[in-house]
């Protein structure tokens, strides 16, 4: 049990030093480097964390090793051998705690002077905001307790307040405060966060209790059936318990219909499809995921608080769980992360993983768009499109090259017959096969109008904002007339010209 014990906390100091390591890899050095300082430390600091990292792993293997062996048999050869593997370990961890620390105080009094000297706090604000943006909700959650502990309340605020002002705009302060992290103050435009349940403002929920149909409204098993996500079924399995959008073994109360309902997908397809009988109901009600605070299992008929197992049979309600959006799903290949700065749940595998968290953007992008356009709080808006909301779109979504975001299946049906964002008037896809074409056309105009007088005219580009003149032709055909202007900065033909 203690090896065990010990194998946990060497698995998380681990992934702390990694996050470490690859923050100063990724982040730290390459912004040094491109203002041309330190670069011996940077290679010198990279092998260091090149031979640590080879050091944690056999670390790790051996106490793989040990754990694996049966100390309740074992003969006085096989004592003495595991005796000599264990003082091989005190021996690694006295090695590498004398390396990691000489490291820590080397990036104490060389390194992150050179950041304070060097960088403008907003800078050093942008360069904390791609570190923070990588780090999962889980990591982050165990790494600040671990910090804050053992803080004197004075450094305990300041910290946290330091890793909000990094983290403004974004919802941060609210998952700090609904993980129960710390007591972060509120930063303007933060949303209201509800009471947690249990205390004065919020009462206490009553004990499971098992209740059917005849007790509570949409107390009834409901089947998987329905699904159209690949992710989620492979094959279909009418046995699964759930709803067309989940795969779950509970159902959620909304407090706000007092009804059961599978989802909060489920519960707000079903209101709104009554509101619209009612001539004096509201066209859209939207369910507040945070607010749910009881489950009915399906499997035993309880009503209970929200948790992953059930307190009467004992059943996980879903391999997915998240205590904060209430979400829970068992699809075998549609891997869920909550995102600490969206504070919901986003479909990919994670932070660090294969997706990002712009502060900037304040939205979640893939690390293949690590070199996007920075729009601030992109996704606080509505698809150009269907008009949508984005930010908690349960479709999939799609980032222009230009900054702006709409739904993928928007951007497919759109770009069938435009090539421009309808926000910016940017082109939206890669051009230059028409522009070649453009090109050629041009030639042969030029070629048929050598002697011809030429009309000069204001030229405006779309793509790179540049403002020029651009002569054309005087009287050309109608079948030309509409022919674009090609801008003589950029040599696109989304281009806008004014004629006189």
């Amino acid at each position: 049990r203690a090896l065990a014990a010990l194998l946990r906390q060497f698995d998380f100091f681990f992934v702390v030093y990694h996050s470490h390591s690859k923050a100063e890899d990724e982040v730290l050095l390459p912004a040094l480097c491109a203002k041309g300082l330190a670069p011996e430390a940077n290679k010198e600091l990279r092998d260091e964390h090149d031979g640590q990292s080879a050091s944690f792993e056999k670390m790790r293997l051996l106490l793989a090793h040990l754990r694996s062996e049966n100390v309740n048999e074992l003969d006085a050869a096989r004592a003495a051998h595991l005796s000599a593997l264990v003082n091989h370990l005190c021996e690694m961890v006295d090695s590498i705690k004398a390396s990691v620390n000489l490291h820590f105080r080397k990036e104490e009094e060389e390194l992150f002077p050179m950041l304070t000297r060097n960088f403008a706090r907003a800078e050093l604000d942008l360069l904390a905001g791609h570190i923070l943006g990588n780090r999962s909700s889980e990591l982050v959650d165990s790494y600040l307790r671990m910090i804050i502990a053992d803080l004197p309340p004075g450094e305990k605020s300041a910290y946290i307040e330091s890793l909000l002002r990094t983290a403004q705009g974004t919802r941060f302060s609210k998952w700090l405060e609904q993980a129960g992290i710390g007591d972060p103050p509120t930063m303007p435009g933060s949303d209201t966060l509800l009471p947690a349940p249990g205390t004065a403002e919020s009462p206490a929920l009553p004990p499971p209790i098992q209740v059917t149909a005849a007790d509570v409204k949409g107390a009834e098993v409901s089947r998987h059936d329905g699904c159209t996500s690949s992710q989620c079924c492979a094959r279909p399995d009418p046995d699964a318990l759930g709803c067309k959008h989940y795969k779950r073994g509970c159902k959620l109360f909304f407090e706000c219909c007092d009804e059961l309902f599978c989802c909060r997908l489920c519960h707000d397809e079903e209101a709104t499809s009554r509101s619209v009988l009612k001539s004096n109901g509201p066209a859209w009600h939207q369910a507040n995921r945070f607010a749910v605070r009881q489950m009915w299992c399906m499997h035993c008929a309880t009503l209970q608080p929200v948790a992953k197992r059930c307190v009467s049979c004992s059943k996980d309600m879903a391999t997915y769980f998240c205590k904060i959006c209430n979400l829970f799903d068992s699809a075998a290949n549609r891997p869920i992360y909550h995102c600490p700065f969206c504070n919901v749940c986003r479909v990919a595998k994670g932070l660090g993983i294969d997706m990002f968290h712009c502060m900037r953007c304040n939205a979640c992008i893939s690390t293949r768009l690590k070199e996007h356009k920075c729009m601030d709080n992109s996704l606080d808006s509505d698809c150009a499109i269907c008009l949508d909301k984005l930010f908690f779109a349960t479709r999939p979504i799609f980032m222009l090259k230009c900054g702006h975001v709409m739904h993928r299946d928007c951007y497919n049906s759109y770009v069938t017959t435009n090539f421009q964002c309808p926000l910016c008037r940017k082109c939206v896809c890669d051009m230059s096969m028409v522009w070649k074409k453009f090109d050629d056309v041009w030639a042969h105009v030029a070629a048929q109008h050598q002697n011809v007088p030429c009309d000069i005219l204001p030229l405006a580009c779309n793509d790179c904002q540049a403002h020029s003149q651009t002569s054309r032709p005087a009287g050309l055909p109608d079948s030309l007339g509409t022919l674009p202007n090609k801008c003589p900065h950029c040599g696109s033909y989304n281009t806008t010209t004014t004629m006189t």
